[in-house]
């Protein structure tokens, strides 16, 4: 993903395919800068799914973005998915 790209251009982008719950950009923990990937959140895995699909071989920013699920350890703040593991959207460079 293009370092440049915001949370809003992300949001901008995916919130067609449903209700985002939140959007994550990972940064460099002392530059502040994009590290090139992020997250995108879904209430529901099928918006999700809809997302993946239809963005498999999207350019973001000029860049070319693999979007792919990404399933992480449960938390109460992620919403979805099951056994205590939520299901969110990663986007990140090719």
């Amino acid at each position: 993903m293009n370092v440049d790209t915001s949370e809003r251009d992300l949001e901008n982008i995916f919130r067609e395919f449903g209700e985002i719950d939140h959007i994550k950009i990972v940064r460099d923990h002392v530059t502040g800068r994009s590290r090139g990937f992020g997250f995108v959140y879904y209430h529901r895995t099928r918006d999700a799914a809809a997302a993946k699909a239809e963005l498999k071989d999207a350019r973001i920013d000029g860049m070319r973005v693999r979007v792919d699920f990404s399933v992480t350890s449960g938390s109460p703040f992620y919403r979805g998915g099951t056994s205590g593991r939520s299901r969110r959207l990663s986007d990140s460079s090719r």
